[in-house]
């Protein structure tokens, strides 16, 4: 989704104001669109990037600074991943195990390490982008400190691969319980003729089993409960367009 970023901003972080988000995380940063984007939507935020090739982190990381933090790690259970090199930029495969052909190793960690080893706060308002070409699986292997994770979230997109490594009931029993905290979204193009219009998203309100291909984007919105909103210090300190969409859960398209 990178490459679609700034014309139609795929991962809607246009809507939130500049003062919304204290840290954005961005998981399979490639060369950093979507970092970048963030950089310049939240001036005051803290990028936090997860890069695991190594070419693409070169570039990634020109921009490391006191608020930019880029790491050459993979999304995965701690064990050594294995590039498979692709000719498009972000459609390398990271593989468990060691291959035939020319390679490099690079380190991998859960969600839950990459958040404690890095010191990600997830007590201030965070945005969880995880576009990692399949490597979102590592999310259900480690279900319980990841969905945790994830219900702390103001916003979560994620790009998952259906047939991979994972079924659509996989996800759907994840989603289901995201939806206690999170209203789901599915997100796609809207066309006229060939013609690329706009990206948006439709609120999902049955399970994945309704939608086919093998790569579906989701955004899950955090969901805020209308009794708390007088005396909730963060609600009270968002833009207005973003306080009236977490009161109203409004699906746009």
């Amino acid at each position: 989704m990178g490459g679609k970023m700034w014309g139609y901003d795929c991962y809607n972080l246009r809507q939130h104001g500049v003062l919304d988000i204290e840290t954005f995380v961005d998981i399979g940063a490639t060369a950093g669109d979507a970092s970048m984007m963030a950089m310049i939507l939240f001036p005051f935020a803290r990028i936090v990037g997860i890069e695991p090739n190594k070419d693409s982190f070169a570039e990634l990381n020109r921009f490391a600074g006191k608020r930019y933090h880029f790491y050459n790690i993979a999304l995965g259970d701690g064990s050594p991943l294995y590039c498979k090199p692709s000719g498009r930029e972000g459609q390398g495969k990271f593989i468990p195990n060691k291959p035939e052909y020319e390679t490099y190793a690079v380190e991998s960690k859960y969600l839950s390490q990459i958040f404690t080893d890095y010191n990600i706060n997830t007590n201030g308002s965070f945005i969880l982008k995880c576009d990692c070409e399949g490597g979102e699986r590592f999310l259900l292997e480690e279900w319980d400190k990841s969905l945790g994770i994830i219900r702390k979230a103001i916003q979560f997109n994620i790009e998952i691969h259906i047939g991979a490594w994972n079924k659509k009931e996989d996800w759907n029993k994840y989603l289901e319980a995201l939806r206690e905290t999170h209203n789901i979204y599915i997100g796609s193009f809207l066309y006229d003729g060939k013609k690329k219009i706009k990206y948006f998203y439709k609120q999902l309100n049955g399970s994945l089993s309704d939608y086919k291909g093998g790569w579906i984007n989701i955004m899950a919105q955090k969901r805020f409960s209308k009794d708390i909103h007088t005396n909730d210090l963060y609600y009270n300190s968002l833009s207005p367009y973003w306080r009236w969409f977490c009161t109203e859960g409004k699906v746009w398209e």
